[in-house]
């Protein structure tokens, strides 16, 4: 009889800028994908960003992939921009917590950003792009 080894649940980190295609691919690779700008999505289905309640955004998307974790999901994707460190760790360390491995991938390609965001704001988040580590 041949072992067979078990899979280790994913965590995988889709970071990059707008328009870039993070949640077309987390949607290909992970069982459930979460992301920040779904908090803004009303019940008629229509994006309605507000830049005051992106604190809210971030530390709900945290909350449901934590939930998600807890309940045992096998793949979870997180599509946000994650230009910097420090705004990946809170997934980073609940991913180690619980035993997922965890993947980063950096999308580049540009295909159109569907939520109009403006080009000097794209150019910021270039401007303050970081390198990191999930040792």
């Amino acid at each position: 009889m041949s072992a067979v080894a078990e899979e280790k649940p994913t965590l995988f980190i889709v970071r990059g800028l707008p328009g870039t295609g993070k949640t077309t691919l987390s949607r290909k690779i992970a069982d459930v994908v979460f992301e920040a700008d779904d908090y803004f999505m009303d019940d008629d289905g229509e994006y309605r960003f507000n830049p005051r309640e992106l604190a809210n955004a971030h530390s709900h998307c945290v909350d449901r992939a934590v939930m998600a974790m807890e309940g045992g999901v096998g793949s979870i994707a997180i599509a946000n921009t994650f230009s910097r460190q420090w705004e990946a760790q809170p997934y980073i360390d609940a991913a180690k917590r619980m035993g997922y491995a965890i993947q980063v991938i950096e999308t580049q390609i540009m295909f159109g950003n569907i939520h109009n965001v403006p080009e000097h704001t794209i150019q910021a988040m270039r401007d303050r792009w970081e390198r990191f580590s999930i040792l």
